[in-house]
């Protein structure tokens, strides 16, 4: 049912109640609910306000999705609750990924998992994965978007999307192509549009030939194929039955039979027969306005009215069961009269939009314990609801010690109670047990003493006043006598003439009774406020004990398995003791126990045990040693109970008193559930940015994040709204991981993470023993920083092993450079010094022969030429020394060395040498063997320029050109022309030491123009 049309309706109300007799009717209703004496009611109503998140307390619209969530359409945003916490989606103007309009009018899901909002300005598609809205329109008369009211309703089998625009106008829209049809022949009269909903299942995806419009002139049947409408409860003259009637919801069963939500009550109609039925009453009660209505899973039909609460119609019986009324004294009953909005899920929860504080929600399945409250009609202010003692008089009929100052009798076949009073002085005692002895009379205990009643409490008589070291608290029926416990020890008085002074049981003077039981062979079990245990013989009470024995636990309650196995309901959880063997073994939370602070043991009808708790009902099952835990979901009062509120009838029914009332059931009754919520992923955050989960949602590769992405935040859920209190959650973060419990946490936090694969796994845990079969996994890597890549490394391996080869090489290069200089010095010294020498020895042979024929002038002339030579050996080994001194690699000193030579060469010929050197080119080092090449070679140069050429001047300079220094030779002698001229050993051997130095000469000359020599010597 569409929500505007819903809210419209609400002025049809509003006039009936112009009618002050309708408004007095209603309070009427209202002062009889408050008056009720009990509530028999198996079902609590669960709040969600505005407090909780909830967008506004309107709601108009609910549905359940296919991943679990639950959706809520208010007049102020979309909700999505996942049990746990609404997200709220809302318009943004300026953010073209957020939904269009604020005011939801209905909702819808399609096959692949797309939710359809119809708002109050467009057509809005949300997409779970990217978490973001688009929008659609139908185009005007001037093919503009059509800003209006969108609802849609159905999808059909051929993934048709219908809905309404404009309140009444019906649009269609192809979810394949994205065509977008209308429908002009239906008429403004219509209403509400609503699909066809198959009996029970509410399935879409089929075909629909005919759909249905609801509203204030009643039923259309609108049929597409021949574009005809009937009319039902109508105006229209063409009406086929009922008078114009306001219809708010129409649901039709298997049989096609139509059941219409109306201002008059429930109607049934078969169009083919033209049967019809009004149902108007719950009882004596005449309905008013019916605003919505579902099936449950029993094919039954629940309804929302306007004022008036929640109704149950059983099919079957064909009339209303159940009322569901606001009772101001229970915070738990229905929040709000007045409903707008019903919808049953898949777990058979109802969601009620209560107008005007938001969502309720009760359960039809999970709550199995009956849950009796009682509110007396005296009210004092220390009013509670809390039960101390239950005893059964008879199968209907129960005894409830209640608020510590009331005594109730409650017939739980019509939900009534009867209070009534003890007498005297004992009127205003706290009541603190009562029981019903194997005679039917009844032992009331309270502060001021014990009184008694052995006619169904028509009178009520004082039997004991207590003195003031009584103070009774407990009673236990043995043989013929009642036994009390107290604060100072153990009492008797007989059953059959109840005496107004007890027996004194010595063996337990001054020791507070916390229990008294009988185990098989006989013996009285007795547990004390001194965390004692004792054994004793019936008869011999005064003599010694059979058995004692000392505990550091306070027990609460004893329940005899044999004879010598022994449980104990205690404040440190379920203990069992073999007697025999002085034996304990303690159940705890940590083995699945609810709450260590057990009240009660019973033995249920169904073989297991039975216990209250301060965290609600738990059954354990001695031969598997598994515990099943049950809370507020179940239907437990509260999850606190009460000392010694507990009772176990003859027909196998338990009785566990609270806080809040008390439960009862048959073992044998409660259902064991499947827990398997599915795990939804919520969010996620990569360094505190939120990440998109399409990168999870749909990996078919792991999702890679950077070596710096490595704080990851992962939010999820396990989809359940009545057990989500009791849900833990385990994980692991890799494959060879041990499952870890986080308890009830919902977010992974992971700072740091090193670099690697991960494959998150979480489960959730029911009970500490019942694990979803669904689990969240997600799969990541944080990758390595660059440097720890296999790459990377493999690339520095390779580096670092050019490098050693490069080193290897540099080593071999220079040991060659090195053996190359040594070749070269041995070559110079062999061609240059060698010579010499040579020259020398033949010269001295020469120079001995004649002096011994004394050739005078022979002899000088030979003496000249050794000594000429023996000065060109020290010239030429100088230069083989400078040329190797490390000291001499500056630029400068080559200058210097050159400069030299020139002048000293060029002087004997009066040739004037202008030489010229940048200064900042001084401090320049040259490379030895390059400095060797360029000397000799420039020197060779000069040395051809002062022989030859026959020049007055002679040019040597150094010249610097970006990374080129250039070495110039010039003289402005005869020159020679060069293509005639013949390389002879001085250019032959020039050439070879520039290429040596991978340096480049050139030598330009003319006849009569000079000769000049360049040498270019790129800087290393």
């Amino acid at each position: 049912m569409a929500s505007f049309g819903a809210f419209g309706n609400l002025l049809t109300v509003f006039k009936l109640f112009k009618n002050k007799y309708a408004i007095i009717y209603l309070l009427l209703i209202q002062l009889l609910t408050v008056s009720l004496k009990a509530q028999l009611s198996q079902f609590r109503f669960k709040h969600y306000t505005t407090a909780d998140g909830l967008s506004q307390g309107n709601i108009y619209h609910i549905i359940q999705d296919s991943r679990g969530f639950m959706w809520f359409g208010s007049f102020d945003g979309l909700d999505r609750f996942d049990g746990y916490n609404f997200k709220v989606f809302r318009s943004f103007y300026n953010d073209s990924n957020s939904i269009k309009g604020e005011k939801i009018a209905s909702m819808i899901e399609d096959r692949n998992g797309m939710i359809w909002v119809g708002t109050n300005e467009a057509l809005n598609c949300y997409d779970f994965i990217t978490d973001r809205f688009k929008h659609f329109y139908v185009l005007n008369s001037l093919h503009q978007n059509f800003k209006t009211t969108y609802d849609p309703f159905f999808i059909d089998d051929k993934n048709e999307l219908w809905f309404t625009y404009d309140f009444h106008e019906l649009g269609s829209m192809n979810l394949l192509s994205g065509k977008i049809s209308t429908y002009p022949f239906v008429n403004k009269e219509s209403g509400i549009f609503s699909a066809t909903c198959g009996y029970p299942e509410k399935q879409y995806y089929r075909k629909i030939p005919k759909i249905y419009s609801v509203g204030g002139d009643g039923l259309h049947i609108i049929d597409l194929a021949s574009k005809q409408i009937q009319y039902y409860f109508s105006s229209n003259p063409k009406n086929k039955c009922g008078r114009k009637t306001l219809i708010e919801k129409v649901l039709e069963d298997r049989k096609h039979v139509l059941w219409l939500s109306s201002e008059n009550g429930l109607i049934s109609l078969n169009p083919a027969t033209m049967e019809m039925h009004l149902y108007d009453h719950y009882d004596t009660q005449k309905l008013t306005i019916l605003s919505c209505m579902d099936w449950d899973q029993d094919g039954n039909i629940w309804c929302g009215s306007y004022g008036m609460g929640l109704y149950l119609f059983d099919t079957a019986a064909k009339k209303f069961t159940r009322h569901h009324m606001k009772f101001p004294a229970d915070e738990e009953s229905i929040g709000q009269n007045s409903i707008n909005s019903l919808f049953i899920d898949r777990d058979n929860d109802i969601w009620l939009g209560i107008d005007p504080d938001g969502i309720d929600k009760i359960n039809l399945t999970y709550e199995q314990f009956y849950h009796v409250k009682i509110a007396p009609e005296k009210k004092n202010l220390d009013y509670t609801n809390s039960v101390w003692a239950i005893s059964e008089i008879d199968t209907n009929n129960l005894l409830i010690c209640f608020n510590h100052k009331d005594l109730i009798l409650f017939d739980k076949k019509n939900g009534t109670n009867k209070e009534f009073y003890l007498p005297g002085k004992f009127r205003d005692a706290n009541i603190n047990y009562v029981t019903v002895d194997s005679r039917k009379g009844i032992w009331i205990v309270s502060e001021r003493g014990i009184c008694y009643s052995d006619n169904r409490l028509k009178t009520i008589r004082v039997i004991l006043n207590k003195d003031l070291s009584l103070f009774p608290s407990y009673l236990f029926e043995n043989d013929k006598t009642i036994l009390i416990g107290s604060i100072d020890g153990l009492f008797s008085l007989p059953l059959k003439e109840p005496a107004t002074h007890p027996d004194t049981l010595h063996v337990f003077d001054g020791k507070p009774i916390n229990f008294i039981t009988r185990s098989p062979n006989g013996l009285l079990s007795v547990a004390t406020g001194n965390k004692e245990w004792f054994l004793i013989r019936p008869g011999k009470l005064n003599a010694e004990v059979e058995k004692k024995r000392s505990f550091d636990f306070l027990i609460k309650s004893i329940l005899f398995q044999d004879e010598n196995i022994v449980w104990f309901g205690t404040s440190t959880g379920l203990v069992r003791y073999n007697i025999s063997k002085d034996l304990l073994k303690i159940y705890t939370e940590k083995e699945g126990l609810a709450n260590n602070y057990v009240y009660s043991v019973l033995r249920g009808n169904d073989g297991n045990l039975w216990m209250s708790t301060n965290h609600g009902i738990s059954k354990f099952n001695p031969a598997t040693e598994r515990f099943v835990n049950y809370g507020l979901a179940e239907g437990a009062q509260a999850l606190e109970y009460n000392t010694h509120s507990f009772y176990q009838s003859s027909s196998g029914a338990i009785y566990f008193g609270g806080v809040k009332g008390f439960n009862y059931f048959n073992p044998l009754a409660i259902k064991k559930f499947d827990f398997k919520p599915p795990i939804q992923l919520l969010h996620v955050s990569v360094n505190g940015g939120s990440v998109t989960l399409d990168k999870f949602l749909e990996q078919t590769q792991p999702v890679k994040f950077r070596s710096t992405e490595n704080n990851i935040s992962i939010e999820f859920a396990a989809i359940d709204f009545n057990r989500n209190d009791n849900i833990n959650y385990l994980y692991k973060l890799r494959n060879k991981d041990v499952w870890t419990s986080i308890g009830n946490q919902r977010t992974l936090n992971f700072a740091n993470l090193s670099p690697g694969n991960y494959h998150l796994e979480v489960e959730a845990q029911y009970s500490y023993n019942t694990i979803s079969p669904y689990t969240l996994k997600l799969s990541f890597i944080v990758l390595p920083p660059m440097y720890k890549t296999s790459w990377f490394i493999m690339l520095m391996c390779l580096l670092v092993i050019l490098i050693i080869y490069g080193m290897y090489k540099y080593r071999i290069r220079q040991f060659l450079k090195l053996q190359s200089i040594r070749n070269n010095i041995a070559r110079d010294l062999h061609d240059e010094v060698g010579a010499t020498l040579s020259g020398l020895s033949m010269y001295s042979h020469l120079t001995r022969s004649q002096l011994k024929t004394q050739q005078t002038e022979e002899v000088e002339k030979s003496l000249n030429i050794m000594q000429q030579s023996a000065s060109d050996m020290v010239t030429k080994l100088s230069d083989i020394v400078w040329a190797i001194n490390p000291d001499q690699d500056s630029l400068q000193k080559l200058t210097q060395k050159l400069e030299e030579f020139a002048v000293g060469i060029a002087g004997a010929k009066n040739i004037k040498v202008e030489f010229s050197t940048p200064a900042e080119l001084a401090r320049l080092k040259i490379p030895m063997a390059s400095r060797r090449n360029i000397y000799l070679l420039c020197k060779e140069a000069i040395n051809n320029a002062v022989k030859y050429s026959q020049a007055t001047i002679l040019e040597v300079g150094v010249y610097q050109r970006d990374h080129i220094l250039e070495f110039i030779v010039n003289d402005n002698g005869k020159g020679f022309d060069q293509k005639t001229i013949k390389k002879g050993n001085g250019l032959v051997n020039m050439q070879r030491r520039a290429d040596e130095i991978n340096a480049r000469l050139s030598v330009q000359s003319q006849l009569n123009r000079g000769v000049f020599v360049s040498l270019q010597y790129k800087i290393p």
